[in-house]
């Protein structure tokens, strides 16, 4: 059985369909198996078997998806558990006449109707659901720096992160992607699938959605100069990393970095990568009217812009993340946080355009200083919940 889960948030709809199977014949006909599988399991039922016929890729990237919606307790299988599928799923027949391709050991089933392909890639002999995201035939491997997995746990996580904050700062997005873990990168391409990111895109053409080019849109978010896509202000010196505050549980692991907000990794693979953000998520609640959210946030201590100047401090500065919530984005910089209203059409007119012409939007609030008001932030994150 397929789970097609579609999220209607800022205008925009994001559909999920996946297959996982083997049977032993050929590959064409392993990986139509698979789908048909898929299609006829019960994954509430049988969430064990769901999450078996899936790699590990995949399970980070549904509970890097899905999570937020659902809980990630109990992992992979307990996000399946409480994971309901579609009335209007994809047909065993329908997977027949799909178009496929393959190419090695990797897949992709096209299915009318169904807005992305199935990802799959040959593990052990047996095809399995691998990437549901932004699925490839020619997908770089990733680079791993052998450098990164030596001493200690601890010292692997510093290094992970100093990593990830130079290749950012010079803007080398194929080797920041190559830090990021997959539950993570499924939350900044999703983050890309629902926001313009103060692009003006009049085309009909889909968005690439690869990491490196969502991560590049993330950027733009923060200025919207094509030429100068800054998306972190610094790297931290050797002593304010060698001072920051580590703490490890099994495969997770936080640093904290005096002035940031806190990093957080995971194991995957035998390396440790770039963690998703606990703390941002996406629901399909209704959206609560602008009035409501402009009050909820002057009650909460944010200030409530009135002209560009009063945003005049994140131009050109760091975007580092972004969480959508019905009726309002919530844009995440190095030391501040600005909280926006969605248009009546729930399109994103993007940060760059909200920054320049605050009244583009019904309301704007900010916190500047975030990190020394940790209470005002959380408060005015809270609002429209």
């Amino acid at each position: 059985m397929t789970i097609t889960r579609t999220c209607s948030l800022a205008g925009a709809t994001l559909v999920l369909a996946l297959g996982a199977g083997a049977c032993g014949g050929s590959d064409e006909q392993d990986v139509r198996a698979t789908a048909t599988e898929w299609l006829t399991l019960d994954h509430k039922k049988h969430a064990k078997r769901t999450c078996e016929l899936m790699t590990p890729r995949a399970q980070s990237q549904f509970l890097g998806l899905l999570g937020s919606f659902a809980g990630s307790s109990g992992g992979c299988v307990g996000l399946f558990g409480k994971t309901e599928p579609s009335d209007d799923s994809p047909s065993a027949r329908d997977v027949a006449k799909g178009k496929l391709t393959i190419r090695g050991d990797r897949a992709l089933l096209s299915i009318a109707g169904e807005e992305m392909p199935m990802g799959l890639r040959k593990v052990d002999g047996e095809w399995r659901v691998d990437n549901v995201i932004n699925a490839a035939l020619d997908e770089r491997p990733r680079r791993v720096d052998p450098r990164l997995g030596q001493g200690s746990d601890e010292q692997q996580v510093r290094a992970t992160y100093r990593a990830l904050s130079e290749a950012m700062a010079g803007k080398d997005y194929e080797r920041s992607c190559s830090l990021f873990g997959y539950a993570a990168e499924a939350q900044l391409v999703l983050g890309r699938a629902f926001a313009s990111f103060g692009e003006t895109e009049k085309s009909k053409t889909k968005p690439d959605l690869s990491c490196a080019a969502s991560m590049r849109a993330l950027a733009k978010l923060a200025d919207g100069d094509d030429e100068d896509l800054a998306f972190t202000d610094e790297v931290p010196s050797a002593a304010a990393l060698a001072a920051a505050r580590v703490s490890i549980r099994g495969a997770r692991a936080t640093v904290r970095v005096k002035g940031e907000d806190p990093g957080h990794f995971v194991r995957e693979e035998g390396h440790w990568r770039v963690g998703a953000e606990p703390s941002e998520g996406f629901t399909t609640e209704a959206a609560p009217s602008a009035a409501s959210l402009e009050r909820c946030w002057r009650r909460a201590g944010a200030s409530i812009a009135s002209s560009a100047g009063d945003l005049r401090f994140a131009v050109g500065s760091t975007a580092r993340n972004i969480a959508i919530k019905p009726g309002q984005i919530s844009v995440k910089g190095k030391s501040w946080r600005i909280f926006y209203t969605l248009p009546s059409d729930g399109e994103d007119p993007g940060l760059a355009t909200v920054l320049a012409k605050p009244s583009t939007v019904s309301a704007v609030a900010y916190v500047q200083d975030a990190p020394a008001h940790a209470g005002v932030v959380e408060k005015a994150r809270a609002c429209g919940d």
